[in-house]
């Protein structure tokens, strides 16, 4: 562990990743060395974080945190939160948009976390665009796919503009000047070339 801590100083993340796996390898032949697994498995998160794999490091991070007791495992249990909430930073910063549906966590890269539970019109709708950013959809497919029904404009125009406008409001930092979700003639899409991670 100590090897893999003085190659990690030197960026050697490869090297660290064989060390880290040989010693949670090593601490499964011994019962005794829980604790040292979980640690393990952070270190492993953390390495992926240094390497820029934010994916892996949420996979690794999230696993330790559901597999310990926050009770038992006190102080490790407090140092994956930090390392988590370090990692909600770091991803902020390298896409313009993190949606986990999941928890229904949003993360705008300048207005930081947005609070959309339990909206869900709002998150069906906002999964729907992200999933094929650049796709365009005609308010036909938007009310079919989102609402289930049948469009019908004197029903579903006023309805569709005050959605679309409550989620721009919710992820745009200019709502009035939108860069996520975007209409053309044909209907509404997200525009392709942003950076974002969606995590269903």
């Amino acid at each position: 562990l100590i090897s893999a801590h003085v190659l990690k100083s030197e960026n050697k993340y490869d090297s660290v990743e064989e060390l880290l796996w040989l010693c949670y390898e090593d601490s499964q032949k011994n019962v005794r060395r829980k604790y040292t697994s979980f640690y393990i498995l952070h270190q492993i998160g953390k390495n992926y974080m240094a390497k820029k794999d934010y994916e892996q490091a949420s996979i690794f991070l999230h696993l330790v945190k559901r597999s310990i007791d926050p009770n038992i495992f006190k102080k490790l249990y407090r140092s994956v939160t930090r390392t988590l909430e370090e990692l909600r930073g770091a991803m902020a910063n390298s896409y313009d948009l993190v949606a986990d549906f999941s928890s229904n966590m949003i993360m705008e890269k300048q207005k930081g976390y947005i609070k959309i539970k339990n909206q869900f019109v709002l998150l069906d709708l906002l999964k729907l665009l992200l999933s094929h950013p650049g796709s365009v959809y005609s308010k036909e497919s938007l009310i079919q796919e989102v609402w289930g029904e049948e469009y019908d404009p004197r029903v579903h125009d006023n309805k569709l503009y005050v959605t679309i406008k409550r989620l721009r409001e919710l992820v745009e930092p200019d709502y009035k000047k939108p860069k996520y979700i975007l209409r053309s003639k044909k209907g509404y899409y997200v525009q392709k070339n942003l950076k974002i991670l969606l995590k269903p």
